[in-house]
């Protein structure tokens, strides 16, 4: 775009790397959230698609690399891997840093040991091993207690009734604006978490 100025706002993100962004909130936090045993029906999975397919468009993302079904977010995700995908000693630092600094905090004040079991879960050992990220054995076992857990839960809230439905939905906003308080602080949220700060 010869509206961009390279001086002024340095170059600009290549688009691969923007919509393997959007796969990441959407296509990999679903892929996470069903491995830890939520069930996500197709049409919640659409939902979330649809969702994410628009927010890309917004961010500016070629519509060529916004996929229009749950199928073209796989296999762009896995064509995006097969070439984009290097991982570097500054990826295990950065992954170790970001799982250090969670560790501890709400919501769920989780030690740095069961973060790596659950990291180590959730991306595969593939991954995790190229990110020389490893579980204890304990820390597995964290794992399949809250994935039993979460499973069970979510076949469950399928059979609440309406209010009981609410109340839970309610208790979530709650937790959500409890983590946000924590997080901030005494600098509340200025703009894009209002509804909940």
């Amino acid at each position: 775009n010869p509206r961009w100025d390279n001086a002024k706002y340095d170059l600009p993100i290549n688009q691969e790397d923007m919509a393997g962004t959007i796969l990441e909130f959407d296509f990999m936090v679903v892929r996470g959230l069903k491995r830890l045993g939520l069930q996500i029906s197709r049409r919640e999975h659409e939902s979330m698609h649809y969702f994410w397919r628009y927010a890309g468009y917004l961010l500016g993302v070629d519509e060529a690399l916004l996929t229009t079904t749950l199928e073209e977010q796989e296999i762009l995700a896995m064509q995006l891997t097969s070439h984009l995908y290097e991982p570097t000693a500054d990826s295990e630092s950065l992954a170790k840093a970001l799982l250090r600094d969670m560790a501890g905090k709400p919501p769920f004040n989780l030690s740095y040991e069961v973060l790596l079991g659950f990291s180590r879960y959730l991306i595969g050992d593939k991954v995790a091993d190229d990110l020389n990220i490893h579980s204890s054995v304990s820390a597995a076992t964290a794992v399949r207690v809250v994935k039993t857990a979460v499973s069970a839960a979510s076949f469950g809230v399928r059979f609440l009734p309406d209010p009981a439905k609410r109340a839970l939905e309610d208790l979530n906003h709650r937790l959500g604006k409890r983590t946000l308080k924590a997080g901030l602080g005494d600098d509340p949220a200025r703009w894009g978490f209002k509804a909940l700060a």
